[in-house]
């Protein structure tokens, strides 16, 4: 299978829609919501079970992708996913903390990546992805959701906290600069929207402020790339709460696909 012109995808955790549509370097030339799977029992989509589905085209209920860990045992991990989709059994078990057990039991887990989730479109094209959530998602995103806790616990500044995220989005754009016209599919994803997002919720003036830098950053890099253009959001962000929708955009041609889950069929 060959795609007609080269294909980037930038995909930008929380990137929320009434923010990006009045920003030129966001929006391209088309744009619009997008719509994406929200978590049962959640009610609001969460990161990882999103980016499974773009990435695989299947709805969470097929990919069974529920956290961003998987235990490295065949019979816990379907012991673990039976639990969570019977509500009744989940909350039994929350009391028992079986989870502490294995961890005593030296039962461990290991980061969700591509060979748990199968077959995703990046199989059938030239393609190169940095730090896709739950395909080959950098560690240093797990510290990042780790210290997040830290910062709302007061154990960690805000500013120590921007400084760690600032610098794995260099890193990664750094990275991506360095691929962009070599492959058939490009594809990278910045987390630092969501995380920073989080702890800003009440300064909106500083949450803009980073989308423009952000902007900045990145519009120099997106100049130099030849062929279609997508960015894509699994959610957006309000208040520090995730928005049920997501954000799409293209520098040529729309999508008719509205879903993040039939974001492949788009491709085709």
């Amino acid at each position: 299978m060959k795609l007609k012109e080269p294909v980037t995808i930038i995909c930008l955790d929380s990137l929320e829609y009434h923010i990006a549509k009045d920003m030129a370097f966001y929006k391209q030339k088309h744009f619009g919501k997008l719509k994406v799977p929200i978590t049962e029992g959640a009610g609001e989509p969460a990161t990882n079970v999103v980016w499974t589905s773009f990435s695989t085209g299947k709805e969470p209920e097929n990919h069974k992708i529920r956290y961003f860990s998987i235990y490295n045992n065949w019979l816990l991990r379907w012991l673990h996913r039976f639990i969570y989709l019977h509500p009744n059994i989940y909350r039994f078990v929350a009391k028992l903390n079986l989870a502490e057990c294995a961890k005593k039991a030296g039962l461990k887990k290991e980061p969700v990546s591509a060979k748990h989730i199968g077959k995703t479109f990046f199989d059938d094209y030239e393609s190169h992805v940095i730090s896709l959530p739950c395909y080959n998602e950098d560690a240093v995103n797990y510290e990042i959701r780790k210290k997040l806790f830290d910062v709302f616990q007061n154990k960690m500044s805000e500013e120590e906290f921007m400084q760690m995220n600032l610098s794995a989005f260099n890193s990664r754009l750094e990275r991506f600069e360095k691929e962009i016209n070599k492959h058939e599919l490009l594809c990278v994803h910045f987390f630092i929207l969501d995380s920073l997002q989080h702890i800003y919720y009440y300064d909106k003036n500083k949450i803009l402020w980073w989308y423009n830098y952000i902007a900045s950053r990145l519009e120099p890099v997106i100049k130099k790339i030849k062929g279609r253009v997508y960015m894509i959001s699994d959610h957006g962000q309000k208040k520090g709460m995730h928005t049920s929708y997501g954000f799409w955009s293209s520098n040529k041609g729309k999508i008719k696909e509205k879903s993040i889950v039939n974001f492949y069929r788009n491709l085709l």
